[in-house]
């Protein structure tokens, strides 16, 4: 019938959410006080619980979302310093088939997060970035 990619088409931008791709990465750190409480934990499996509600909480800005993010250009960076939380998160696009977004987070108190992750145009858990170091 036709022989065109569906990626080749335009969408118009109300299709898309107000926010790009790195901005939307930042919100995973938004409950980043569930790290600096496993940091402060002597117990081992109380400092997994707090990791794992922190793993998990990244889906709780994502409940009812419907639209998809921008894409951002190649190159393009994102810095989000959030004094009432304690972070600062820099972000940057540094691959573009598949998309990927290299981010280096860090608490105002204690941890640092470094990692790289692809993103894929259907995301799934699966192609969440995943934490390649996390220093104390």
């Amino acid at each position: 019938m036709f022989n065109c990619a569906v990626g080749k088409v335009s969408l118009p931008a109300v299709f898309n959410e107000p926010l790009s791709l790195l901005q939307r990465s930042a919100e995973d750190l938004a409950y980043c006080n569930l790290i600096d409480a496993a940091v402060g934990c002597s117990e081992p499996l109380e400092r997994l619980a707090y990791i794992a509600a922190f793993a998990v909480s990244a889906y709780a800005s994502t409940h009812e979302r419907t639209l998809k993010a921008f894409d951002p250009l190649l190159g393009e960076t994102y810095e989000c310093c959030r004094a009432d939380l304690g972070f600062r998160f820099l972000a940057e696009k540094v691959g573009r088939s598949p998309s990927t977004i290299a981010f280096h987070a860090e608490s105002f108190d204690s941890a640092s997060f470094d990692a790289d992750g692809g993103t894929s145009r259907n995301p799934s858990p699966i192609s969440l970035p995943v934490f390649t170091a996390v220093r104390c």
